[in-house]
């Protein structure tokens, strides 16, 4: 099976998905307090969050007897597909500020609303069908088009700045058969993002056997996972939200399954055990005042 290059998503025209349908500016929605007359000064309190994926689906193998090949010179194993799910890399920002600029109303507020990049074809340029607002397909973003934005009067009594923000991967690379030995037996999510030769956890033959410093994906397996061969007809409005708000309760999760691992420098691989060292990589990336409650989503649920 040939090394797939990573992806890097070339997106078709952006889609705005119909369930999420703002397209003002930061001036709001809906005021939280006051009249949008005249002009009020600070403080105010100002808070907005922002999030970003970029994904990639990759496959979950198994073996199968009925693609085998026995013989004395060139036996090959055969493979079919268990499951399918997404690599994700996911960036999220939370500021909440002190402002002393001039508005028109005492308070505003506005939802978080969504952007859909989807490529149609993956790294070998096989397609699976339609994509667009009900179908993420094999590859591709999501991005924030309107921030979470909210405004309101300071309270010195209980408000305080804030700047939050994370940068991970769900999924890390192990060695095969390393037994959590050494730290240089890791890697973080992006060294060999979407190579599908290194997506079926604890695998060490068939397409994924050279040696115990093959790196495999752990972690992020049932990450908008689906059983079986993947099409984009297994997809629906619905599966994309509780995907992305899947996304904003992980970044808040305060529990050690929570949060994302990192990044370059930020790939952080703690030591436990008594007798014996042992290394496991920790999820260091979390964004405690994120809040899907703060995403626009409508009643839509269907493709």
């Amino acid at each position: 099976m040939p090394t797939p290059t990573p992806v890097v998503p070339t997106p078709i025209t952006p889609t705005s998905p119909s369930n999420s349908t703002l397209t003002m500016s930061v001036s709001g929605m809906l005021p939280v307090s006051g009249e949008p007359t005249g002009a009020f000064s600070g403080p105010h309190l100002i808070e907005e969050q922002t999030l970003h994926i970029d994904y990639v689906r990759v496959p979950n193998m198994k073996e199968d007897p009925s693609g085998t090949f026995l013989s004395l010179s060139a036996p090959a194993m055969g493979w079919r597909v268990d499951s399918t799910y997404l690599q994700v890399r996911v960036g999220a920002t939370y500021t909440r500020t002190k402002s002393y600029d001039f508005f028109a109303t005492s308070g505003w507020q506005q939802n978080q609303s969504f952007v859909y990049n989807p490529v149609s074809a993956d790294a070998f340029g096989t397609t699976y069908g339609s994509v667009g607002n009900a179908a993420l397909g094999p590859a591709g973003s999501v991005d924030t088009s309107t921030n979470y934005y909210s405004r309101r009067p300071w309270n010195d009594a209980v408000d305080s700045s804030a700047y939050e923000h994370a940068d991970g991967t769900l999924h890390y690379y192990q060695s095969v058969g390393s037994g959590n030995a050494e730290t240089h037996y890791f890697a973080d999510g992006m060294s060999d993002w979407g190579d599908f030769t290194k997506t079926t956890p604890w695998s060490n033959k068939g397409p994924t056997w050279t040696s115990d410093y093959f790196k495999n994906s752990r972690g992020g397996e049932y990450t908008y996972w689906f059983n079986g061969t993947y099409a984009t007809s297994l997809e629906s409005s619905l599966s994309i939200q509780n995907f992305i708000d899947d996304m904003a309760d992980r970044l808040s999760n305060p529990f050690s399954s929570g949060g994302f691992y990192g990044i370059g420098e930020n790939f952080v691989i703690d030591e436990y055990g008594t007798t014996v060292s042992y290394y496991q990589p920790k999820r260091t990336e979390r964004v405690p005042n994120y809040s899907k409650n703060r995403h626009q989503w409508n009643t839509q649920t269907g493709n």
